[in-house]
């Protein structure tokens, strides 16, 4: 049991059980990742850490304090019991060019924006609609002869595509065991 005991300015004294936070989340997040053919490795094994901080900034969302950095051509991120939010950024290599970055998102409960500059967020998936009535630039509509996967497509900016990953904050909206997308890079 974490217990944190404090005094006020005027003596008086109190205690915060942490423990009441099992409740909200009963397991701790995870994060692994595979990059080409090797085998998958676990970047994030946290029972206890947040996984971001901060304000909310205008689009609601909070800042990420926390990132992954994909070099390898093409893999997957795999999110366990998700929760706050991520920042993962896609590099092709060491190469320093531009390149595409494919994604195909397999389940709901996480919003996907896009950073552009410093600041400024644009909203991919909102996390609650099917992917497959996104109607944002970015997504990729499937065709009969092609399947439905890496359905979003981004140019990278200065060698690098960052996406947030954020968690549904939502009443109405039941809590995610696991998240994933595949990616792939092409020049």
């Amino acid at each position: 049991m974490a217990v944190c005991g404090c005094e006020t300015s005027t003596s008086h004294r109190f205690t915060m059980d942490f423990t009441l936070l099992d409740a909200l989340w009963p397991s701790g997040t995870k994060i692994t990742v595979r990059a080409g053919d090797s085998d998958p490795i676990t970047v994030l094994d946290s029972p206890s850490r947040l996984l971001a901080m901060g304000k909310r900034d205008k689009h609601g969302g909070l800042n990420p304090v926390d990132s992954v950095v994909l070099t390898s051509d093409r893999g997957y991120l795999l999110w366990i019991n998700p929760r706050g939010s991520i920042e993962v950024k896609f590099r092709y290599g060491r190469s320093g060019e531009d390149f595409n970055c494919f994604i195909d998102p397999q389940h709901q409960g996480v919003t996907i924006y896009e950073l552009c500059g410093n600041y400024r967020k644009e909203l991919v998936v909102d996390g609650r609609m099917p992917l497959a009535k996104s109607t944002n630039p970015h997504h990729i509509k499937s065709t009969g002869v092609r399947r439905r996967e890496n359905n979003f497509e981004f140019r990278s900016k200065n060698s690098e595509v960052r996406l947030v990953l954020e968690t549904v904050r939502d009443y109405d909206f039941p809590p995610q065991q696991a998240f994933k997308f595949n990616y792939v890079l092409t020049l």
